[in-house]
């Protein structure tokens, strides 16, 4: 029965893998993210992934000709029949939701101009006029932004047009007013460039400003005929990669594996027909890599196991004790992950997957306990060197469980566990089992040529570490360790540069309110410094806004410029009137087509500066709107719920309601998440918004940074800028630190720490190597700098040091310092060259299959433990000790 001791606690720890794994005790993780420790830098990253435009393709087609555009709307019309696709966007412009806003709330949103006197006569004549052309300009800069769109309208379902007809027919009629207001304006203005003497100079006046670039378009209201309040909307514009030709945005639907993996086979069937075109999602990446990984880990896994396998049976040649080794082996690993998981609330897969691989070092015990005939008899024995090897590897990754990362505490934990139950059944319980003499290589003895001294070794040693610290060169970026995917890195990198004038940076405040109040302090100041970045955010009002611009529309001088406008009123029918009869315009329309459009636009003239109730914004209405907000609870620092929103990257607005949004239209650009309604009227949540910044207003954006960050900022802002919105103590700031920037940070204080305390564990095994070996410690300190200083070396000359060779060079330390420790305790003999011969074999191939893998973090582990089994093997071969030579003479 006590043979098969180890296969019933194997079943026993699997039973109790199963139970605590369908009841999700066992919480592992595949983010990068979770490598990191939990700080405030970490919790940014969050926030950041909380805005990635994980839904979005970006598709580019080189040339800026007409040629190129019908080719890419060609394409994208072809994309939307692949199931998963959601809507195409190849221009800016706002959401649905929020043009309604802006139409029926205008005199909440805009801003008061100054005003100190009633208009005259002709002061209204030209504001009014005025007002009118710079609609009609707005209209036609709308239409040559749409011109590239005709033939994908024209390829529309006729059913998709009904159905957004029928959505049409049911808007507000407030806002229907407004537009139909706004579209007769375009049909009898569109072709009038001579409205008035004004306007025609007006007319001169922007077309020699064009090539000042202005961002941003006024926006004239019906409800506002006077112009006495200003809202200021950025131009749109057409997607495009920078110097290279047309882009577009396609959205998804769902960003489930099984359906981003069916929209990347459908992007490749199409694209098969259209060379010039180039697309990439970093979800089709993550599903790309996953694929490709999965296939190599399987055969990765196949071929350890099978080496493993024949192996064991070829080494040990003993079936009774190969099958209680590899049950041993299994449950240490299955109770290593239990403790764990129950010490960690998320544990990475890598944490696991390597350290099963360490849990293979404990093989080393049971070879010199079988070797040495320690396991027949059944007595009761006591091995030391195995014992002393034990002990300075437990030594190292307790040092370790003090790195601030949570993969090499993880890591060692796990070594730890799993190794003491290995240790501890080797060396304790098999010897009572019993099992029968081990079997020997003669032959074995005739590989050994013992004609290197520890002192060659060691000037070897000496010379590769002057090598290494001198070429040796660092790389902690995480990014770099995933799969070596060249096709889809290129694309990554081609769009990130095709996009690299704009930088994100991160507002954030204590409540919704600020947070709006912010975005508005923040433009306003841009605006005054004549930047060209617009925030979506600072077209909403803050509470004080809306209570300033109701107390301004009820005053008294607003209602005296009302009352110029309506007595000015038949003077302008009379002067638009006129317009409309001139020879330029559509000859087919009537004099009452022109009679009814002249009493439309009055009646609303007539109805101006006439409040209504006053909004009221939620996360729901910000979130329908398009603005996307993360709310992070400050108190458990844990980020609630979303809904998710498609937003895109920039920021333009449109008039015309009746164009298809679902391919020309977009939300509005402003990358987050909408959450919980209550969540608004919490003390304790913290309200963050992405803002697209233009590189060129980045200082600005500084400036302005510092002066928040100053006790007496807003003061100071205030003094500058009267329009300030910002209320005072609301604990508002702006991140403006790139996500690879913070990332960068975080593994700065990582890296930093992790060599101190591996620098640390070094010198604790060498220590206990020295207390051990005693007279021998050259003879033995070699078997861990010669392999230490070799592999870097190999590192230095053809790449640069990742955190994952760090944590393969202090495996191989731990496993090195064993040797040392065996090859000196045990002697020169034939037992112990079975031993470490044998576990060097078994651990350089558990390792060394994975440099073929494309994966870096593989690629790098492997590469170090399987230099350093290579070394440890020479030493094994030509090494001749220094204190057993002298003992022989």
């Amino acid at each position: 029965m006590r043979r098969f001791i180890n296969v019933i606690a194997l079943v026993f720890a699997a039973a109790l893998f199963l139970l605590c794994f369908y009841n999700d005790k066992i919480k592992i993780t595949q983010e990068v993210l979770d490598l990191f420790p939990q700080t405030e830098d970490k919790q940014i990253i969050d926030i950041y992934q909380k805005f990635a435009n994980s839904n979005h393709i970006l598709v580019a087609i080189k040339g800026f000709s007409q040629e190129s555009r019908d080719t890419l709307d060609e394409f994208l019309f072809k994309i939307k029949d692949v199931p998963n696709i959601d809507s195409v966007i190849t221009r800016t412009s706002a959401s649905e939701s929020l043009e309604d806003f802006l139409a029926q709330d205008y005199l909440y949103t805009a801003s008061p101009k100054p005003l100190d006197k009633v208009l005259t006569k002709e002061e209204i004549e030209s504001r009014v006029l005025n007002g009118l052309q710079s609609l009609q300009s707005q209209m036609l800069e709308e239409e040559v932004l749409d011109s590239g769109l005709i033939d994908i309208e024209k390829m529309r379902d006729s059913k998709d047009i009904e159905s957004k007809q029928s959505v049409d027919s049911n808007k507000d009629s407030k806002k229907e007013n407004v537009k139909n207001t706004q579209k007769d304006i375009e049909s009898k203005i569109n072709e009038n460039k001579d409205i008035s003497p004004f306007l025609k100079a007006q007319n001169d006046k922007n077309i020699e400003s064009k090539n000042n670039a202005q961002s941003y378009n006024t926006v004239f209201h019906p409800s506002d005929p006077l112009q006495l309040l200003i809202l200021q909307t950025p131009k749109p514009y057409i997607f495009v990669a920078k110097d290279y030709g047309y882009m577009a945005i396609v959205t998804m639907k769902d960003v489930k594996s099984e359906s981003v993996k069916e929209t990347l086979e459908g992007f490749a069937r199409i694209a098969t027909e259209y060379p010039n075109i180039r697309y990439f999602s970093q979800n089709f990446m993550s599903v790309e890599n996953l694929g490709l990984i999965l296939n190599e880990v399987n055969f990765l896994l196949s071929f350890a196991t099978l080496a493993f396998i024949t192996l064991y049976f070829v080494i040990i040649r003993i079936p009774l004790l190969t099958l209680n080794t590899i049950c041993t082996l299994i449950t240490a690993n299955i109770i290593a992950i239990l403790v764990v998981s129950s010490v960690y609330p998320k544990v990475t897969i890598m944490a696991l997957s390597f350290g099963m691989g360490i849990s293979n070092i404990a093989i080393d015990y049971m070879m010199h306990h079988n070797f040495f005939n320690l396991y027949v008899g059944g007595k009761k024995v006591f091995n030391r060197p195995v014992f002393y090897g034990y002990i300075t590897t437990i030594i190292g990754f307790s040092a370790c469980l003090f790195i601030p990362f949570p993969l090499l505490s993880q890591l060692s934990l796990y070594a730890i566990i799993s190794l003491t139950l290995c240790y501890i059944s080797f060396a304790f319980m098999y010897p009572k089992i019993g099992f029968s003499k081990p079997r020997l290589f003669p032959k074995l003895a005739q590989i050994r040529f013992q004609k290197v001294s520890s002192y060659t070794f060691l000037g070897l040693s000496l010379c590769a570490f002057v090598f290494a610290f001198m070429f040796l060169r660092l790389d902690f970026d995480l990014s770099k360790l995933d799969y070596q995917n060249k096709r889809m890195q290129n694309e990554r990198t081609f769009f990130t540069n095709a996009q690299n004038n704009t930088t994100q940076i991160l507002l954030s405040s204590s409540s919704l309110d600020s947070l709006i109040a912010l975005a508005r302090d923040l433009q306003d100041f841009l605006h005054t410094n004549n930047a060209k970045t617009f925030i979506p955010l600072s077209l909403l009002p803050t509470q004080s806004q809306m209570d300033l611009n109701a107390k301004f529309i009820e005053s008294k001088l607003v209602a005296d410029n009302k009352a110029a406008l309506l007595q000015s009123l038949p003077h302008l029918r009379t002067k638009i009137l006129q317009i409309l009869n001139e020879d330029s315009i559509d000859e087919d329309m009537s004099l009452e087509d022109k009679m009814a459009f002249i009493d439309e636009l009055f009646a609303m003239f007539k109805e101006s500066y006439m409040l209504g109730d006053k909004p009221q914004l939620s996360l729901e209405n910000l979130s329908a709107m398009g603005f996307n907000i993360v709310v992070e609870d400050r108190d458990s620092k844990a980020i609630v719920d979303s809904i998710k929103y498609n937003a895109i990257t920039d920021f333009g607005i449109t008039k015309d309601s009746n164009k298809i949004t679902e391919s020309t239209d977009t939300n509005i650009e402003s990358n987050s998440t909408a959450e919980t309604k209550d969540s608004t009227q919490s003390s304790t949540k913290r309200f963050y918004y992405l803002a697209i910044v233009n590189n060129s207003d980045l200082d600005y954006i500084k400036t302005f940074s510092k002066q928040l960050e100053n006790a007496e900022s807003l003061e100071s802002i205030k003094d500058s800028n009267t329009n300030m919105q910002q209320p005072k103590n609301t604990e508002s700031s702006i991140e403006m630190r790139g996500l690879q920037h913070i990332m960068d940070n975080i593994t700065d204080t990582i890296y930093k720490p992790m060599l101190i305390v591996l620098a640390i564990a070094l010198c604790l095994m060498i220590c206990m190597l020295f207390i051990t070996a005693r007279e021998a410690f050259l003879d033995s300190v070699v078997f861990v700098l010669f392999p230490l200083a070799c592999t870097l070396c190999v590192i230095a000359a053809h790449s640069t040091l990742n955190i994952m060779h760090l944590f393969a060079l202090l495996i191989l330390v731990v496993v090195s310092v064993d040797y040392g420790i065996y090859s000196v305790k045990e002697g020169q003999n034939l037992r112990t060259a079975h031993a470490i011969f044998f576990s060097v074999l078994t651990t350089g191939v558990s390792f060394g299959i994975l440099i073929i893998s494309k994966t870096k973090a593989l690629n790098s582990f492997g590469e170090v433990i399987f230099v350093g089994m290579l070394c440890i093997l020479a030493l094994l071969i030509l090494h001749r000790p220094l204190y057993q030579s002298k003992k022989l003479s």
